[in-house]
């Protein structure tokens, strides 16, 4: 018989396993190439997790949907000047840390987006820690 007698709530949180951690500036069309490689993903064969640490609000980031519960932002970390942009499904209590400018790291997939003829990488986030 299985008891709950004694599971601390931090026990039944979901953990993120991180494959690798990266800097921005190692994100590039090579990387991609050889994501696209083991496509497709799914249950069997998941999307590999990064880890990026310090990551800043480059300035445009933005609470999104219908309840805006979403962020959609565009980052930087110490390698890069470029935003990345990213996105950060039921994030909305990490907003302010992020629009404070202070940095944060987070865990996310890599995914390129597509719109009819036009295409762009985009982090999708997974987790943000302080």
């Amino acid at each position: 018989m299985l008891s709950f007698d004694g599971v601390e709530a931090r026990m039944m949180l979901p953990q993120i396993t991180v494959d690798v951690e990266i800097s921005l500036s190692q994100i590039s069309p090579s990387l991609i190439a050889g994501l696209d490689l083991f496509n497709p993903f799914g249950p069997e064969n998941e999307n590999p997790i990064f880890l990026t640490r310090e990551v800043y609000d480059a300035g445009s980031s933005r609470l999104v949907g219908k309840e805006g519960r979403h962020i959609k932002l565009e980052i930087v970390d110490k390698t890069i000047d470029r935003p990345f942009p990213a996105i950060a499904f039921s994030q909305h209590d990490f907003y302010q840390r992020i629009k404070s400018g202070l940095p944060v790291n987070i865990c996310y997939t890599i995914e390129e987006n597509r719109h009819g003829s036009n295409s762009f990488t985009q982090l999708i986030i997974r987790d943000i820690k302080e």
